[in-house]
C-alpha cells in the first residue's frame, strides 16, 4: 500500500468525530483497512461506506441537535405552570414510546436466541439461566440486601417517582384543589382495590419551616402508633431519603396490610416536594405470609403563600389486591375487604392529616 493511500484513508477517518477523548472508528475496521494483502475492490468498499457512514452521523447529529433546541425553546415559551406541565408529559410519552419499541426489540431478539438455542441444545444445563433485559432491581421495585446495590435501588427508585410526579399530580388535580379539599375513596376495580386520598391545608408557616416539621415526622418518629395502623423508620439514607414500614391491623396482634414505604425530600425554589413510593420485595425485611402488600405511590408538596404562609398538599394513589392469602387473618371477617380496608385508612388518614398541618 503506498504513503499517498494511507494519507486518503487517514483523511476519510479523521471527520468521523469532533471528540479527541473518543476513538476515531473501530479497530478491527481500522485494521482491515491498513492490512496490506486487503484488496484494492475491498478498500474502495470500505472508503465509500465510511464515507456514508460520516455523512449519517452528521445528519443525525444535526437532527438531534434540532429536536433538542425545539423541546428547549417550547419550554421557554411556556406562559403558564400547566403549559409547561403539558409540555414535560409529551416528551416524558416519547420517551416512553421509545423505551417501549427498545424493550419489544431486546425481546424479540432474546425469543430468537431462545429459539436458536432450543434447535441446537440437546440437552440442556440445569443451572443455565437465559439472561432477561431491563430487570433491574429498582425497576421491579426490589431491594437486595448488599448495601451498595441497596442504596443504589433506593435512589433509582425515588428519582424515577419524582420524574413521573407530574403525572400524578395531573391525574389527582391536587395543584388546583383549594385549602380545606380532603378527599377519601376505596373502589374495586378487577379484583383490586384503588386507594385515592387527596388533602390541601393553608400552614401559618413558611414552607421551609412547614416542610421541616412534615420531614421531622417522617425521619424522627419510630414505633408511631396511627390508629389502626404502626409506624416504624427502618433505615436512614443520607439526610433527604427515610425508608419506612407501615404495617395495619385490624385487631392488636392480628397484622393484614403491610407497605414498606422509600420517601425522599427534594428542594425547589418555591416549594418542597416528598414523593413516596413502597416497595414490593426487599430481602432484609420481608413479609410473613398472610399479608396483603399496598402498591402505592404518593406525594406531599408544601408549597409558598406569601409571607410566612404556605400550602401543604397531600395525594395518595395506592392499590390492594382482594385475593386474600390463605393465612390472611381477615379470612372469615364477616366484612367485604374493601369495608375493612375503609376502616383501616380512614382514621389512618384523619390522623396524618393532623400530624402533618
Amino acid at each position: 500500500m503506498t504513503d499517498d493511500s494511507n494519507e486518503d484513508e487517514a483523511s476519510l477517518l479523521a471527520p468521523l468525530t469532533d471528540d479527541d477523548d473518543e476513538p476515531l472508528i473501530d479497530a478491527a475496521i481500522m485494521d482491515s483497512l491498513l492490512d496490506e494483502p486487503c484488496p484494492r475492490r475491498v478498500r474502495k468498499r470500505q472508503k465509500d461506506e465510511l464515507v456514508y457512514l460520516r455523512k449519517q452521523v452528521a445528519e443525525l447529529s444535526a437532527h438531534l441537535a434540532a429536536l433538542t433546541n425545539d423541546n428547549a425553546s417550547k419550554l421557554q415559551n411556556c406562559s403558564t405552570r400547566w403549559e409547561r406541565v403539558a409540555q414535560n408529559q409529551k416528551m416524558a410519552a416519547q420517551q416512553a414510546t421509545m423505551e417501549n419499541a427498545r424493550l419489544k426489540r431486546s425481546l424479540e431478539d432474546q425469543l430468537h436466541l431462545a429459539t436458536a438455542l432450543d434447535k441446537l441444545l440437546v440437552k440442556r444445563p440445569r443451572l443455565a439461566v437465559m439472561a432477561v433485559a431491563d430487570t433491574a432491581d429498582w425497576k421491579l421495585r426490589r431491594l437486595p440486601s448488599e448495601p451498595a446495590a441497596r442504596a443504589a435501588a433506593l435512589d433509582a427508585i425515588l428519582t424515577d417517582a419524582y420524574e413521573n410526579v407530574e403525572s400524578l399530580f395531573v391525574r389527582s388535580r391536587i395543584l388546583d384543589a383549594a385549602p380545606g379539599h380532603r378527599s377519601l375513596s376505596v373502589t374495586e376495580v378487577d379484583d383490586t382495590l384503588c386507594v385515592a386520598v387527596e388533602s390541601v391545608a393553608a400552614l401559618p408557616h413558611t414552607f421551609m419551616d412547614a416542610s421541616n416539621n412534615v420531614w421531622s415526622f417522617w425521619a424522627t418518629s419510630d414505633g408511631l402508633q396511627l390508629a389502626f395502623a404502626r409506624y416504624e423508620r427502618l433505615q436512614m439514607v443520607g439526610d433527604d431519603t427515610v425508608y419506612c414500614r407501615v404495617t395495619a391491623s385490624m385487631d392488636e396482634g392480628m397484622p393484614c396490610i403491610g407497605m414498606l414505604y422509600a420517601i425522599k425530600r427534594f428542594v425547589q425554589d418555591n416549594r418542597v416536594i416528598f414523593v413516596l413510593k413502597t416497595i414490593l420485595d426487599d430481602e432484609s425485611y420481608p413479609w410473613p405470609r398472610g399479608l396483603l402488600i399496598g402498591n402505592h405511590t404518593a406525594s406531599i408538596v408544601v408549597e409558598a403563600a406569601g409571607d410566612n404562609h404556605s400550602i401543604r398538599r397531600m395525594v395518595v394513589a395506592g392499590k390492594i389486591s382482594t385475593q386474600l392469602p390463605d393465612e390472611s387473618p381477615l379470612r372469615g371477617v364477616p366484612t367485604t375487604i374493601g369495608e375493612v380496608v375503609l376502616k383501616i385508612v380512614r382514621p389512618v388518614f384523619d390522623t396524618l392529616e393532623f400530624l402533618l398541618s
